[in-house]
């Protein structure tokens, strides 16, 4: 890549004059390869090297003694990488020519690059002393000999100079901020950087550099943007893309979806790289964009490298994924041949097994994992009991687990485990009696472990709730209360669970309890608000379901129950005759269930609510509009049909 950046870098090629050949003007031979020789420039100046070296080559045999057809043949041999034959033409355009100045910054570019540091060194500084024009690349190339030798300090002073000779010359820019990169100078490497992007603002080599120098800093945003700016510029700037592919894939989380079409790409300048099509397949089966695709790139690079057993778990879990079971066996047991303690293939080996109908096999692979997972230390993944669980084998799982529980007493999961195969069996007496008495032992025993293992008490409470058994789910949520009696989360469970059972009262209690401790928890206050309703007690639930308006506007729930608690209040006037106060009471009703609908436009019961405060405010032409579009939604809404009856059928 070095000698593509010199190429590029070395702005030359592009400057070339046309050297008017006087000798033999008349001659049609002369003229026929003066033709060749600009047809070359054109070509050069396209970067289509391949045509200029086919014009070039038939112009030096015309023109053997031309030192700018040679020269001009030395930058096409260079272009198609060529480089021996390249220093030749240069060597011989210096041969004709000996003050060319172009021809010998060229032989000093190619010398370095071949190692020959003395021998550039060399060219250059005779041109210099010959005082050739332009000088500006002479200095460059001195300047990037130093930094070849890492004399940083002798490399920016011949930078300066060059950039002093030709300020307008960003790749000389480019080049002393490299230097200033190095010396850890940033402010004037950012200068530098931005000249030589004043100059061409689509010079990838720029941006790259600029990422590198934020890469030293880990300024990971800068970097990505920098290496992002260098693709955009040149989509065949390759040396950013192994940089820029890295970087997505130590981010946390790893960019896979941008990773994958530079990877594409970099297969593609990288044949060589056996790594390149395997980071490929491997990120496009992380990939939600790319996983459909990733199949065919995954076997390629399991032929790649027989040795990656990730690869073929990935093999394994897309032919799951796309039910070719007999694939994903295959797959995985390849897997766990490489690596036999790698859990996540005997994982999918023992699912694949399952899903094909070997339930023997998925058993023993099953046995396996169990056998790997010996710690105690949070891996109860490989408990036989575990994998029993989920396969619905319960009272198998049941004394597996107990078992386990034995040498893994401070366990959490496994008490979790145990209460869950009790409940999925309907034996809920048996979490009272045999999974909690345990669990009071382990918490009372293992104080570091408490926290943990109290949490079981909620959880199996959760689960006990699910289930409808609410005394049970009460009982467990109470054990963990007395291990954290400030858990608003748990007296929120608790509330539901007496709400549940009707237990009004004691719900109310445990909402308000929540209350005070989170002030700002929307449900409990809702939920008052529902005891209360459930209560009669219709002052405490408008208040209560306000109270949720405060936190949360948009509540269309507790709109709807602020809407109807004015409509009762509005209905409870008019019985008495109080017109006047129904009124202005009902108008208040019809705001906030405006508010409902225009939150939730096809909720039926806020429009019938609202027609009905549509009434009761004696905005009867509205409330008839309202039912319409009710019976519009809803054609056998009786609610609607009534009312608009009522309506149209007099005052």
């Amino acid at each position: 890549m070095a000698k593509d950046k010199l190429v590029r870098g070395s702005g030359l090629w592009s400057q070339i004059t046309t050297v008017v050949v006087i000798l033999h003007l008349l001659s049609p031979v002369a003229g026929q390869a003066q033709d060749a020789l600009s047809r070359a420039q054109a070509s050069i100046a396209r970067r289509d090297f391949k045509t200029a070296l086919t014009l070039l080559q038939e112009a030096v045999q015309q023109m053997p003694t031309s030192a700018e057809a040679h020269h001009l043949l030395g930058v096409a041999l260079k272009g198609v990488r060529r480089p021996d034959e390249a220093l030749s033409e240069f060597q011989e355009a210096l041969r004709l020519k000996p003050k060319h100045a172009e021809a010998r910054f060229e032989v000093g570019l190619i010398q370095l690059e071949k190692g020959q540091r003395a021998e550039a060194e060399a060219t250059f500084k005779k041109g210099i002393e010959q005082q050739l024009k332009p000088l500006g690349p002479l200095y460059y190339g001195m300047g990037l000999v130093k930094i070849d030798e890492d004399s940083l300090n002798a490399a920016n002073k011949w930078l300066i100079r060059a950039t002093t000779e030709d300020p307008r010359n960003g790749t000389y820019h480019k080049a002393l901020g490299d230097v200033y990169a190095k010396q850890l100078i940033t402010e004037l490497a950012v200068n530098e950087y931005n000249q030589a992007l004043e100059l061409n603002s689509n010079d990838p080599d720029v941006h790259y550099s600029i990422g590198k120098m934020h890469f030293k800093d880990r300024k990971w945003p800068e970097v990505l943007k920098a290496w992002q700016d260098a693709v955009a510029a040149d989509s065949n700037f390759i040396p950013v893309y192994k940089d820029l592919i890295n970087l997505y894939l130590i981010m946390k989380p790893p960019r896979y979806e941008e990773a994958v079409p530079l990877l594409k790409r970099a297969v593609e300048f990288h044949p060589e790289d056996t790594k390149l099509p395997v980071e490929l397949a491997r990120a496009m089966a992380k990939t939600h964009a790319y996983r459909a695709g990733a199949l065919p790139y995954l076997e390629k690079a399991a032929t790649l490298v027989s040795d990656d057993a990730e690869v073929h778990v990935l093999i394994g879990d897309i032919s799951s994924e796309n039910k070719d079971y007999a694939r994903a066996v295959e797959a995985y047991q390849k897997a766990t041949q490489i690596d036999p303690d790698f859990v996540g293939a005997l994982k999918g080996l023992a699912e694949a097994q399952k899903a094909s109908g070997d339930t023997t096999a998925a058993i023993e692979t099953m046995k396996t994992i169990a056998e790997k997972d010996t710690s105690g230390n949070g891996g109860v993944e490989g408990a036989l009991g575990y994998l029993l669980y989920q396969q619905g084998r319960y009272d198998e799982a049941i004394p597996n687990l107990k078992e386990k529980l034995q040498s893994s007493p401070k366990l959490a999961i496994l008490y979790r485990l145990l209460g869950l195969c009790y409940i999925k069996k309907s034996d809920y007496r048996s979490v009272l009696s045999d999974v909690k008495p345990a669990l009071d032992s382990a918490v009372a025993t293992y104080p570091d472990d408490k926290a943990k293992l109290s949490m079981v008490y909620s959880e199996l409470g959760g689960e006990l709730f699910r289930a409808k058994r609410y005394g049970e789910a009460i009982e467990m949520f109470q054990k963990r209360l007395e291990q954290d009696p400030e858990n608003w989360s748990v007296h929120l469970n608790v509330g539901y669970a007496y709400f549940s059972q009707k237990a009004y009262s004691k719900a109310v209690e445990e909402f308000r309890k929540v209350t005070q401790l989170k002030p700002d928890n929307v449900n409990a206050h809702f939920m008052l608000g529902v005891c209360y309703v459930e209560t009669k007690n219709s002052a405490q639930a408008k208040s209560a379901f306000l109270k949720v308006l405060d936190l949360d506007p948009k509540n269309v729930d507790a709109l709807k129950q602020v809407g109807l608690a004015y409509l009762l209040e509005a209905q409870a006037l008019q019985k008495a005759e109080k017109h006047k106060e129904s009124q202005g009471v009902a108008a208040q009703a019809v705001g906030y269930l405006q508010r409902a609908v225009a939150q939730k436009p096809n909720d039926i019961q806020a429009r019938v609510l609202l027609a009905q405060g549509l009434v009761l405010s004696k905005q009867l032409e509205k409330a008839k509009e309202e039912f319409r579009r009710i019976l519009r939604m809803d054609p056998n809404n009786t609610d609607a049909q009534q009312g608009l009856e009522r309506l149209e059928g007099g005052p």
